[in-house]
């Protein structure tokens, strides 16, 4: 690979080696949310409904959408992913904790346990990460993105290499790094949401 030339520049002052300070406070907004309901419920709906999706892993992708493409039940990826991300963890419930994570934060995360060599031996388990808890370390330049991740108290992070973390999150349009959460885009309260369920008995409809 060649290295960019300001792609992975870093855009906020950190200071190097610094985690990068989300702007939207995970932490704050994983609370709000769990305080209302209506919030919560929609962010359950739509997490489920992607959750249930069976994860398939095939040799191909389907030349149309009229044709049913090749799968490998047996292929680690869809048994990973599909059926056991982590011990005594359902795919389902994986992926819905995940997608929760993502849809109140803007990103989400895994500890990976390697059963052998980094990035080339074979992934045993995808451990969740309480995303509101984890601090990404931008580089300021090279084909990395990120330096390391920290994790955990902060008082007592616990230091992950990038080969340890699978991590996704949505990007704001003015910093392809920060993650950007669907509520904070709103620019109200995560709290005032509650005031939707009140025009009707189906509070569903108001997930949209």
């Amino acid at each position: 690979h060649r290295d960019p030339q300001a792609a992975t520049v870093q855009l906020q002052y950190a200071g190097l080696g610094v985690p990068q300070t989300n702007r939207h406070n995970a932490a704050r907004a994983t609370a709000n949310a769990l305080k209302a309901w209506v919030v919560m419920r929609c962010i359950q709906i739509k997490a489920q409904d992607l959750a249930g999706i069976p994860f398939v892993a095939g040799a191909r992708l389907p030349a149309s959408y009229t044709e049913l493409p090749e799968t490998n039940p047996n292929a680690r990826l869809a048994r990973l992913v599909g059926q056991t991300p982590a011990p005594k963890t359902s795919a389902p419930v994986w992926w819905e904790w995940m997608l929760t994570q993502r849809y109140i934060t803007g990103q989400m995360a895994a500890e990976i346990d390697w059963a052998g060599t980094p990035t080339t031996g074979e992934v045993a388990a995808l451990w969740p990460l309480t995303s509101s808890a984890l601090k990404a370390v931008p580089t300021d330049g090279g084909v990395e993105w990120w330096k390391r991740f920290e994790y955990g108290r902060p008082d007592k992070p616990r230091a992950l290499t990038v080969d340890r973390v699978f991590y996704g999150w949505d990007p704001a349009p003015d910093d392809f790094r920060q993650p950007w959460s669907i509520l904070a885009s709103a620019q109200i309260d995560v709290d005032v949401a509650v005031q939707v369920g009140r025009g009707g008995d189906d509070h569903g409809d108001a997930c949209g």
